[in-house]
């Protein structure tokens, strides 16, 4: 059937990229979206549900946002941010941030 999704935009976001892909493995293909809002890269992702309702399965932000998969075919998003953990005058510091799907919902892990 026929579906609308709305999306409200804050003056300065810019639109990145639109992609249907099974993130999470399941057979059923999810919707995900990322743009740029100010400094930081946003990822959505939004899937449909066994009651044909869309609820968003993962929404983050950071620096810059990687997509990788893991052996089951289900995505990883790889998150890089500022820690803000450098001292005065030393360069910025930044960490990565793993998350998987754990079968329920995409949950941090541990880098490896």
């Amino acid at each position: 059937g026929a579906w609308k999704a709305a999306l409200t935009r804050s003056e300065g976001d810019q639109f990145k990229n639109l992609s249907i892909d099974d993130v999470n493995a399941d057979g059923k293909d999810e919707v995900v979206v990322s743009w740029l809002g100010g400094h930081l890269e946003i990822i959505e992702v939004v899937a449909r549900g066994d009651d044909d309702r869309w609820s968003v399965l993962f929404q983050n932000a950071g620096r810059e946002i990687e997509r990788r998969y893991d052996a089951t075919g289900a995505a990883e998003y790889w998150i890089t941010s500022r820690t803000y953990d450098e001292a005065t005058g030393e360069p910025p510091a930044y960490a990565t941030t793993v998350y998987r799907w754990t079968g329920e919902k995409f949950a941090e892990v541990p880098v490896q």
